[in-house]
């Protein structure tokens, strides 16, 4: 059954990838939404995400640890391959429909993990959207990134952003195992943590350390206001 609360979940997701190339387009507050994205999506990893792996450690043990691995290997791969290979023309549109076909497979794993969670924990829901409506809307694993020979057709547009909501819809209709559920949550940790890292945290001289404090103070009370910890 499709949960009220995971399709307005979806719905705004899939607005924030919607409009994420024109934020992109906007340098006036750019700095300062990526340097608080940054502080939250790292605050959410380390002080909610990946301790909540430990809820599947009695049934995976340290196995539950290479699907973090293989969620940070798969975006390093397909990144590293697609910007080695993008100016060879008789690849582009192979690289096209790769970047496309990982960005619409890793938005429907995140509606599958947002459904997964909301089931168990609505606290949980709510912790998980919130870092990645702020993710969706700087990282590179957004629309602001592919090729316009994509984002300028409006049905792949739309396609794209209503990933998640896809997702949703399919865990809406099946019931998620539990070792399911960790597997997914445990890869979403790995290819958060990478992209996180390499795409949102601004490099050198870039950011601004007080949104980025800021940005994890404020996830940091949301937890205690919620009652997360």
């Amino acid at each position: 059954m499709l949960a009220p609360i995971n399709l307005v979940y979806a719905v705004i997701i899939g607005i924030a990838h919607f409009v994420s190339d024109k934020v992109a387009e906007h340098r006036n507050y750019q700095k300062e939404l990526r340097s608080f994205a940054a502080g939250l999506s790292i605050a959410y990893l380390l002080l909610y995400l990946l301790p909540e792996l430990y809820g599947g450690i009695q049934e995976f043990e340290r196995t539950l640890f290479l699907f973090v691995l293989l969620g940070a290997m798969a975006f390093h791969i397909i990144e590293k391959y697609i910007y080695q290979h993008d100016r060879r023309d008789k690849r582009i549109f192979d690289l096209r429909v790769l970047h496309a076909g990982s960005f619409l497979l890793y938005h429907i794993i995140i509606g599958i993990t947002l459904v997964s969670i909301n089931a168990a924990n609505s606290i949980g829901g709510v912790l998980f959207f919130i870092p990645i409506l702020f993710y969706t809307l700087v990282s590179q694993v957004s629309l602001s990134n592919l090729h316009n020979h994509v984002t300028e057709k409006l049905f792949l547009r739309l396609l794209l952003s209503g990933s998640t909501l896809v997702g949703v819809i399919i865990a809406s209709m099946l019931l998620i195992p539990q070792t399911l559920h960790y597997s997914l949550l445990a890869f979403i940790a790995g290819a958060l943590l990478y992209n996180v890292m390499v795409d949102v945290v601004p490099k050198e001289k870039e950011g601004d350390i007080l949104f980025f404090i800021f940005g994890s103070i404020s996830y940091i009370i949301l937890i205690f206001m919620l009652g997360g910890f």
